[in-house]
Parts: C-alpha cells; sequence; structure tokens
C-alpha cells in the first residue's frame, strides 16, 4: 500500500515538474502569453496599468476592483448623505463640485487635510472624477480609521 502511494505521489510530482518546464512556451507562466498580435499588445498595457498602485486617469471598474465592492458602494452613500441634497448632485455621486475650497473639500466632503493625504498617497491632485474622490477617500482610511472618520460614515 505505501508503495503504491508512494508512485501515485512520484507521477504527480512528475507531472507538475513537466508542466512547469513547458510552461512558458505554453505561454501560461507570461501574462497576456495566450493573446496574440493587437489583444497582446492591450493586454500588456493592461497590465501594466493594473501593477501601479494608482493609475493615471483611472476608468471607473479599475478603481471599483482596486477598492472593493463594499467600499465602492459605501462611498455613494457617503457622498448622497454629505452632498446629495445640493444643486448639482446626481444619484449615488454626491456633488463633484461641492466643498470647492475652505474646510471640506469633494462629493465625499473630506476635511481638507484628510483629502490633502489621500491625494499624495494617489497623486491625483485635482480629482475631477467620481472615481479619482473614491481613491482619495479610500487612500485615507489609514488616518481616518475607515469610513468612520466621515460625519456620514454610518451611510
Amino acid at each position: 500500500m505505501a508503495k503504491k502511494l508512494f508512485y501515485i505521489f512520484a507521477f504527480a510530482v512528475a507531472g507538475i515538474l513537466i508542466t512547469a518546464a513547458f510552461a512558458p512556451e505554453l505561454g501560461l507562466s507570461k501574462p497576456c502569453g495566450a493573446h496574440k498580435n493587437d489583444a497582446k499588445k492591450v493586454c500588456i498595457k493592461q497590465y501594466k496599468r493594473d501593477k501601479q498602485a494608482w493609475p493615471k486617469d483611472p476608468k471607473e471598474w479599475e478603481i471599483k476592483r482596486r477598492v472593493g465592492k463594499y467600499n465602492w458602494y459605501k462611498a455613494a452613500r457617503v457622498a448622497n448623505c454629505e452632498t446629495g441634497g445640493t444643486p448639482g448632485a446626481t444619484k449615488n455621486r454626491g456633488n463633484l463640485n461641492w466643498y470647492p475650497s475652505g474646510k471640506f473639500q469633494g462629493p465625499l466632503g473630506m476635511y481638507r487635510s484628510t483629502a490633502a493625504y489621500g491625494k499624495r498617497v494617489t497623486g491625483y491632485w485635482s480629482p475631477d472624477t467620481w472615481q479619482e474622490w473614491v481613491a482619495v477617500a479610500y487612500a485615507s482610511h489609514r488616518i481616518t480609521r475607515g469610513w468612520s472618520g466621515w460625519g456620514c460614515g454610518g451611510a
């Protein structure tokens, strides 16, 4: 019985080693290895963006994937609570132009120093899209202890 288990184990290990040896030729170990021509170029470009902590000019889905569903939807609720009733507010986005200066900034009503911290971390110095503001807020969690640092953190 022990001899039989030994052979099964040895066979499995050999299979893994052989697969690993041929993986580069099969394109299994390289990102975008299965793509060809233009699709490969697009895949490599996105792969490089995905490796960046906070890419320049982020698309909504990129930030949503980085911050997670919970934080994405929590930001929408906080924005509705903070700036939802103001002129120019949209559903689940608050008002992007609210609090342009002064003590609070952005659609999430972030305290000026909190927003400054998030801007330094992300590199979005003048966020003008919803996804950039969510990234700034998420990056600020280190000093705000998550959403508890917001007046509407319980939203």
